[in-house]
């Protein structure tokens, strides 16, 4: 495996729930807890390859979810319109911060 994408860990916050146990145990491991391959093959009585499978299954899953439902999109498009609203606010532009968050979708 190359490099972390820790960016993944983002969307294992928003679609973790969608992932098998072993996906997730694996992942945690890697990423939360920074354990190696070996070390997660130990723990979780497997192979090394099998430890690795399982991490890069879930983060498969995980950019496949992101693909499909755009949850992590739509938040940080929501957060970008907030803070622009709250701008709006505070220059006293009501009607503009109004009209920004009706387009907000949550």
């Amino acid at each position: 495996m190359t490099g972390k994408d820790l960016s993944l860990v983002i969307l294992y916050d928003i679609y973790s729930n969608l992932l098998s146990e072993k996906e997730k145990e694996s992942f945690e491991y890697y990423y939360l807890d920074d354990l190696s391959l070996s070390e997660i093959a130990e723990i979780m009585h497997t192979s090394r390859q099998g430890a690795r499978d399982n991490i890069v299954r879930a983060e498969k899953s995980l950019l496949n979810y992101e693909e499909k439902l755009g949850l992590k999109k739509k938040n940080e498009e929501n957060d970008k319109n907030i803070s622009l609203a709250i701008s709006l606010l505070d220059e006293g532009k009501n009607e503009e911060a109004k009209r920004v968050l009706e387009n907000t979708k949550f």
